[in-house]
């Protein structure tokens, strides 16, 4: 019989934990002058419209999926913490969780 394991990123006390890990990221980048990732671009200034199609996309296809859901706690806690949009990383490792494709392809 296979041993169950919790994934961490996907448990409770990582999604109430987000703020936290949110602020001590983005101290962290702004001492190195460097964007938090997943977050900001140098071409779209206010909204990366590949991380957006994306991620509606994913709503759409996968709205329940753990890691959808979790995307959308990551946007909204960053709101408080950065000015800086999410960008196409941040979709692109949510499909990767979402499809559960191997570590290579991430």
């Amino acid at each position: 019989m296979q041993e169950q394991r919790t994934d961490p990123i996907r448990s409770d006390r990582t999604q109430s934990s987000i703020p936290a890990v949110l602020r001590r990221g983005r101290a962290q980048t702004q001492s190195e002058k460097k964007r938090p990732p997943g977050f900001g671009h140098v071409i779209y200034r206010e909204v990366d419209p590949r991380g957006k199609l994306l991620l509606r996309m994913l709503q759409e296809t996968h709205g329940e999926h753990p890691d959808v859901r979790l995307a959308a706690a990551i946007i909204q806690a960053a709101a408080d913490v950065t000015s800086l949009p999410y960008n196409v990383d941040l979709a692109l490792a949510t499909l990767a969780r979402v499809l559960n494709l191997p570590p290579g392809a991430r």
